[in-house]
């Protein structure tokens, strides 16, 4: 690994971390050694967003999807700065963008294997059942689906291409509607991000259950966060 690249990794570990001044001493020794790299001006975009520089982010992320259109990341990182800002339509554009390309890849390199959806699939059951009793009861009806990555149609909604998990359906003690509940796990998305290390994936699924979980027993995003479970 070179200087570069290991600037790089400190500064994604501090951007993790919530170090958004760790964050910035890297970007600038990265930025010392090449600013005019790509992932450089891509960390640089990041970091603006961390910051809540939006209009900064916007510039520096939109100059470099034109110069780069076929790399998925940036356009996913303007999507959220897009969103931020409430420019819905240019974040649905920018994320329809990433599911396309994300799709190619997919084809291109068969990032899933059988045995990841095998995995993913058995750490979600075991999730649910390590639940207490008067949780999981309530929760028998609640289909868990694997599949690979949210429908173009959804994205098109404004729903994050690169979600890990959605709950759908009525929430607990509401049966007014139709639809079943069920929680949906993106096998795609959590593999590209977490499927080097299998305890580490593991972790990301029970994380991901309880997130949609939390949902089911209607807490909202900020609630849901709140509780670790981002």
């Amino acid at each position: 690994m070179d200087d570069l690249d290991a600037h790089l990794d400190d500064l994604d570990d501090a951007l993790a971390e919530g170090a958004l001044e760790a964050a910035a001493a890297a970007l600038a020794a990265a930025q010392a050694i090449d600013p005019d790299d790509p992932e450089v001006r891509y960390a640089a975009g990041r970091l603006a967003y961390e910051r809540s520089d939006d209009q900064g982010a916007r510039a520096i992320l939109e100059a470099l999807v034109a110069e780069i259109p076929d790399v998925a990341d940036p356009h996913h990182a303007l999507g959220r700065v897009y969103e931020a800002l409430g420019m819905r339509d240019a974040q649905i554009g920018a994320w329809l963008r990433v599911h396309a390309l994300d799709r190619e890849l997919d084809e291109a390199e068969r990032l899933v294997r059988p045995s990841d959806e095998k995995r993913i699939a058995r750490v979600a059951e075991e999730t649910l059942g390590s639940l207490p009793e008067e949780l999981a009861s309530r929760l028998s009806n609640v289909a868990v689906v694997i599949t690979d990555r949210p429908p173009e149609s959804l994205v098109a909604e404004a729903f994050d291409p690169r979600a890990y998990g959605l709950f759908e359906g009525p929430t607990d003690g509401v049966d007014t509607f139709a639809a079943p509940t069920r929680i949906v796990l993106f096998v795609a998305n959590l593999v590209a991000d977490f499927g080097e290390e299998e305890e580490v994936l593991d972790e990301q699924v029970r994380t991901t259950i309880l997130h949609e979980v939390g949902h089911f027993f209607g807490l909202d995003e900020d609630e849901v966060a709140a509780l670790g479970l981002a």
